[in-house]
């Protein structure tokens, strides 16, 4: 029982001696110079994050839709291939991290666009264009993402066109490309 008091006296006073803030107490001549002298330390602490817009929607936000680029071949194109024919959409796109490089790659469950029946339009047939510091990578391509001081902060606007190279059946022709950004 003696042990057991002893040993809850020691944790009390343990307990106050760490709970204790720092302080200083100093008389005669040492009261001028240096002077009673106390810490206090600080820490923040900043969760890294990464965030990724490809189309519509609002920076920072977890809410979107996924948007849709149309290319409506004219009738001069389909008897005669050869013109690239624009998307109807700009797509905004933008990758902000804080810690270090970003990797932002492309990739898709297809070869291409695929028409319900048959027929598909090949990947390498949709070409990107960037206005800004975002590049778009090709589809199974990745672009990496220099960071300045842990930080990527990057924005472009993407158009897209179609190659039309060749004759295709009339309908539809449907794909999705999903952009995927990481960081280490």
């Amino acid at each position: 029982m003696k042990f057991v008091k002893t040993l809850l006296s020691l944790a009390v006073v343990g307990a106050a001696f760490s709970a204790h803030a720092d302080s200083n107490i100093v008389n005669g001549a040492a009261v001028s110079s240096p002077g009673a002298v106390a810490h206090l330390d600080f820490k923040v602490t900043i969760p890294k994050v990464l965030f990724l817009r490809v189309g519509s929607g609002t920076n920072f936000s977890t809410a979107g839709a996924v948007d849709l680029v149309t290319f409506t071949v004219p009738n001069a194109g389909v008897l005669v291939p050869g013109t690239a024919v624009a998307g109807d959409v700009t797509i905004a796109s933008r990758v902000y991290g804080n810690g270090g490089d970003v990797t932002l790659a492309a990739t898709s469950a297809t070869a291409g666009l695929d028409r319900v029946g048959g027929g598909s339009i090949p990947w390498a047939e949709i070409t990107p264009a960037t206005s800004g510091a975002l590049s778009n990578p090709a589809v199974g391509a990745s672009a990496n993402l220099a960071a300045t001081s842990r930080i990527v902060d990057m924005s472009s606007n993407w158009t897209f066109s179609y190659g039309n190279a060749t004759t295709r059946g009339d309908g539809d022709y449907l794909g999705r490309i999903t952009y995927t950004a990481t960081m280490l």
